[in-house]
């Protein structure tokens, strides 16, 4: 059975201008995509290296020691803009696999809409599983009307990870406002020190930093008015957040635009770069021999804006990490045999084996490490997760987006402009829907 989604002549015509918009969404996927014949292929967002990767394998492989016709071909395509271009060319073609990765944004949401993709909501109620994930791994990825669509496989709280030894060669400690960030970043860069290591390559590090200003002051508010037009980032807080992040434009690593995320990772670890803005999703990269939080490196939550907040420090950016969607086709009994197995294995195996917080609450022991245990009582302190910009904007509002950024960060545009032109995007995407 195929279902089809018919949009519109204006996502028509962005579809051919190379946005990625799908112009069909079909049910039925190509030859190798369905669960059938026991093999089932996920494209996959994430480096076939990444810990939480190896411990979807480590689940395969205990699986196939009772079902050894089984087979799970992941893809993996950690460049993100590659990933998402193909996704939108396999749904233009009518030819997404059994399982992909997806964040619930707007194109995501097209697919949903047209019953492409499983309700995975409704599976855990099946599976008698909803309660054994963590609230953030449920709450994160669901629409505004409470509809689910994409597993999730971890649970994340992000922080500023800082070397103690470059710290302290500057003399700085670690900032208790924005402002003091800015000084500290100031006084790292006066003793030679890269300040930060960001990602630029990706993206979505840039709207990081036009979030916090924003998120402090007012929580989500700004943002939920945002990508509805009804808020502009030619307001006092939008160009507060635009002249933040131009600020911090000296105190990036050269090429900065041009960094995926290993690279970003591998200059902190190599002590090439004071501070990285990260999940705990690459804890693992900052642990010692035993397990623990290396003694070389400390972390911060967003630090306030110094003036009346809204939201404490104990609130920021917490997710799920991207999500997973299955065709709703492709949801067969085999699969779903798997995918039980799956939800009852994965937990352990990921927390034990590889040092992953998975979107399904471990078990603790005495052998669990301190940060572990830190982290995890952080990500349930959260109350109010700021929401991620580049998954609540529209796909066409976050090339602007991104290409903005990257000029401001390199003195090619004024924050007046960039306002003008994100503004401008915002009302076409609004316009368009």
């Amino acid at each position: 059975m195929s279902t089809s989604l018919t949009l519109n002549r204006r996502t028509l015509l962005m579809l051919g201008a190379g946005a990625g918009v799908m112009a069909l969404v079909g049910c039925s996927g190509g030859a190798q995509g369905g669960a059938g014949a026991g093999k089932v292929e996920w494209i996959e967002s994430r480096s076939g290296s990444e810990p939480t990767v190896k411990a979807l394998k480590a689940v395969v492989k205990k699986y196939q020691e009772t079902h050894p016709d089984f087979r799970l071909a992941i893809n993996p395509m950690p460049d993100r803009p590659a990933f998402d271009q193909k996704i939108r060319l396999l749904a233009s073609s009518n030819a997404l696999p059994a399982m992909f990765d997806a964040d619930p944004e707007p194109f995501f949401g097209k697919i949903a809409k047209s019953g492409a993709v499983a309700d995975i909501g409704a599976l855990y109620k099946e599976f008698g599983i909803t309660d054994k994930f963590f609230p953030i791994s449920l709450k994160y990825p669901k629409w505004d009307d409470g509809s689910l669509d994409l597993i999730t496989l971890n649970a994340n709280i992000e922080y500023f990870w800082y070397n103690r030894e470059l710290f302290d060669k500057a003399g700085v400690t670690v900032p208790s406002t924005l402002e003091e960030f800015t000084e500290v970043c100031s006084r790292l860069h006066e003793a030679g020190i890269t300040p930060i290591a960001i990602n630029g390559k990706d993206g979505w590090p840039y709207y990081r930093y036009l979030a916090m200003v924003p998120f402090r002051r007012v929580g989500n508010d700004f943002i939920n008015g945002l990508k509805d037009g009804d808020e502009s980032m030619g307001s006092e807080i939008g160009l507060e957040a635009i002249r933040f992040l131009q600020k911090l434009a000296p105190f990036f690593q050269d090429g900065f635009s041009n960094t995926a995320y290993t690279d970003a990772s591998d200059l902190f670890t190599t002590k090439k770069a004071a501070m990285f803005y990260s999940s705990t999703y690459g804890l693992p990269n900052f642990l010692n021999s035993s397990g623990d939080l290396d003694d070389a490196y400390g972390y911060f939550p967003i630090p306030p804006t110094g003036g009346a907040d809204a939201m404490p420090t104990s609130d920021g950016f917490a997710n799920s990490g991207v999500g997973t969607a299955v065709r709703a086709d492709a949801l067969t009994d085999e699969l779903k045999d798997f995918l039980q197995f799956f939800f009852d294995n994965y937990g352990q195996i990921a927390f034990e084996q590889f040092r992953v917080i998975p979107s399904l609450r471990p078990t603790l022991n005495d052998s669990t490490p301190d940060i572990y245990r830190k982290v995890i009582e952080d990500i349930g302190n959260v109350k109010t997760y700021a929401k991620v910009w580049d998954v609540e904007l529209d796909p066409s509002v976050n090339t602007v987006l991104g290409r903005e950024s990257a000029n401001l960060l390199t003195g090619q545009t004024t924050p007046e402009k960039f306002a003008a032109r994100v503004d401008a995007a915002i009302k076409e995407a609004v316009a368009s829907r």
